[in-house]
């Protein structure tokens, strides 16, 4: 039992346990207090969010809707029911808290992030890419904004690549250590097209720090590709020392067409 004497003390105290990563201490502390001060909205709000951060998304949707019940337009309040929502998968439900507690939020530009990672973690990729932009008015270099809303721009729908390779490359400029960044990006690379982009950037990541399986596949492919074109050099070397005339040159030529296909561009 807290000596606490005001709901106030409870709020600070559940808080600071938040903070510290402690939610199951946060998540004690706030009961206690609400058993005191039920209708406390802050108290409701701290409930929730501990449960929240635990992944426990139905108790925390049910513990801000209760603090909702006291303090409709509380943004805390709102912004936490959004993100329960989202990560319920109700996102059309979340945009009615989001639209509530968004002006109380506009400038912060964690709030912003994380309600376009909520969105991001239910494939609601333009969704998600309209707040990656906002996070990225409010802080141009955030690398994990610049990421995701290139993952985001990758999911969805358009000719353009101009603005997903900007953000990735700037991401990649910021914090060119960094395994999955250079993951996501190699991979996006190969999708679009562009292996020989994608797998010298894949050679460029060390196995433990691999966290997506297909990425050692296609590092598998990348060798067996290079183990190909060095064989065909070879050959390509073998039967050019064999070359007499100039009608065996074209003949060559025409060979390698077949096997090889197409210049790029032709």
């Amino acid at each position: 039992m807290q000596d606490f004497h005001s709901s106030d003390e409870y709020d600070r105290r559940g808080f600071e346990l938040c903070e510290s990563g402690d939610y199951e201490g946060a998540l004690s502390v706030y009961r206690e207090g609400l058993s005191i001060f039920p209708f406390t909205p802050e108290l409701h709000s701290g409930k929730a969010h501990s449960l929240l951060y635990q992944g426990e998304f139905v108790g925390a949707l049910s513990a801000f809707t209760h603090g909702l019940s006291l303090s409709p337009l509380d943004p805390d309040l709102n912004k936490g029911a959004a993100l329960a929502l989202l990560y319920l998968n109700r996102p059309v439900q979340a945009h009615i808290h989001i639209q509530r507690a968004l002006p109380y939020f506009a400038d912060d530009e964690n709030a912003v992030f994380e309600l376009a990672y909520g969105f991001y973690q239910v494939a609601c990729h333009e969704d998600a890419a309209v707040f990656f932009r906002r996070a990225l008015a409010l802080h141009p270099d955030h690398v994990d904004s610049l990421l995701y809303l290139g993952l985001c721009l990758h999911q969805v729908d358009t000719p353009d690549t101009g603005e997903k390779y900007r953000a990735l490359e700037k991401a990649r400029d910021l914090d060119p250590d960094r395994p999955d960044l250079c993951e996501h990006f190699a991979h996006i690379l190969y999708e679009d097209g562009r292996k020989e982009e994608a797998f010298t950037m894949f050679e460029t990541l060390r196995v433990e720090d691999i966290a997506d399986p297909s990425t050692l596949e296609r590092m598998m492919e990348a060798c067996r590709l290079q183990a190909g074109m060095r064989r065909k050099r070879s050959a390509l070397r073998r039967r050019l020392k064999e070359i007499r005339d100039v009608d065996e040159v074209e003949e060559l030529l025409e060979d390698l067409r077949m096997e090889w296909g197409p210049e790029p561009g032709v």
